[in-house]
């Protein structure tokens, strides 16, 4: 089974974003939309493309964000926002 097949029966994600500048961590958990062709996909490719044919381009994840979590330590880890 390939990503994109794995992707399309089990639609769900989890982005995790830290960093300096976000001065925390957060976890964001959503539903999965796959694209491989349209309008999006093709806007996406074509973004992608411009970068330089190193990057694959072979699908769109279009998340919907369904929950957002405190991912660090301490009093406030795992405090759910969304």
């Amino acid at each position: 089974m390939n990503k994109n097949e794995y992707l399309e029966e089990n639609p769900r994600g989890a982005i995790y974003i830290w960093g300096p500048e976000v001065k925390s961590c957060y976890r964001i958990k959503g539903n999965l939309e796959v694209k491989t062709d349209g309008e999006d996909y093709e806007k996406m490719y074509k973004a992608v493309k411009s970068m330089g044919d190193r990057f694959p381009a072979k699908a769109l994840a279009i998340m919907k964000i369904t929950e957002v979590y405190e991912c660090k330590s301490g009093a406030e880890a795992r405090k759910q926002l969304l």
